[in-house]
């Protein structure tokens, strides 16, 4: 059996390797981050990444069970802190309703490991990620939704050779890329975005794009969850309700990043 004992680069890495050695061996996951608390810990995909993308080489492998220790919690910089609320922020805009409201009403400050709301938050993401791969496993169909703000996430992971940003702060801005997007294809209110950016802003994270649209557009081109030849968007139509496999044209994504500058 392996123990990943770590953030989210152990657990991938960890479960990859049980996935594959002897066929399959036993693995638990152990999450020592916000991030892999409320994430990659969580689903089965286990995968590394390669020169021409991220989590291009991997499988769906579920783990014996998930332990977070919450308390290991408290030896991590704030970076890795950001790192997990930006994937809070993304569950609790896919799950909408009351949760969509409790992390409105908070900050960064509020989330420590002595914090009362930290738990509650944790446990309705991972429920609300539980739900939803326990409905489509090897991501089908409603997995999909997962990967909202993503697209534009692993293009800046990719543009910047994961050195510039760490993942939650790629997911941030891609988040207001997609909901940019979404504005215009799915009729998304822009009160929605803009109760979206300032929750960023309350929980330090960033929401503009400072990179070149045209190279994220083109890296984008290569994303794995495109489908035949377009690029496919997770949208929202408002908190609660995402669509998925929305085609986006890449002159759309670039006038959208374009806006996003200038936010």
């Amino acid at each position: 059996m392996i123990l990943a004992f770590g953030g989210g680069v152990v657990g991938d890495f960890a479960g990859f390797i049980a996935s594959t050695y002897l066929r399959g061996i036993r693995f638990v996951q152990i999450p020592t981050t916000l991030l892999a608390c409320v994430d990659s810990s969580v689903g089965g995909k286990v995968a590394v990444n390669a020169d021409f993308g991220k989590n291009m080489i991997g499988s769906f492998y579920q783990p014996e069970f998930v332990f977070a220790p919450l308390f290991v919690l408290s030896t991590l910089p704030d970076r890795e802190w950001r790192c997990g609320q930006a994937e809070i922020i993304k569950h609790s805009l896919l799950s909408g309703g009351e949760y969509w409201e409790k992390v409105k009403k908070h900050s960064f400050k509020d989330l420590n490991v002595n914090s009362t709301v930290l738990p509650y938050l944790i446990a309705e993401s991972v429920r609300f990620k539980a739900n939803v791969v326990s409905n489509d496993e090897k991501e089908t169909g409603l997995r999909k939704i997962l990967n909202l703000g993503h697209t534009t996430a692993h293009a800046i992971e990719s543009v910047t050779r994961y050195k510039k940003y760490s993942h939650g702060e790629a997911v941030a801005i891609g988040l207001v890329t997609a909901l940019l997007i979404s504005e215009q294809k799915s009729g998304l209110d822009p009160i929605t975005i803009r109760d979206t950016i300032e929750t960023l802003k309350n929980y330090k994270l960033p929401f503009q794009v400072k990179l070149k649209s045209k190279e994220l557009a083109k890296h984008m081109l290569h994303d794995k969850k495109n489908l035949g030849g377009s690029i496919r968007f997770v949208l929202l139509e408002k908190p609660g309700f995402p669509v998925f496999d929305v085609p986006v044209e890449s002159r759309d994504i670039i006038l959208t990043i374009r806006k996003q500058k200038g936010l």
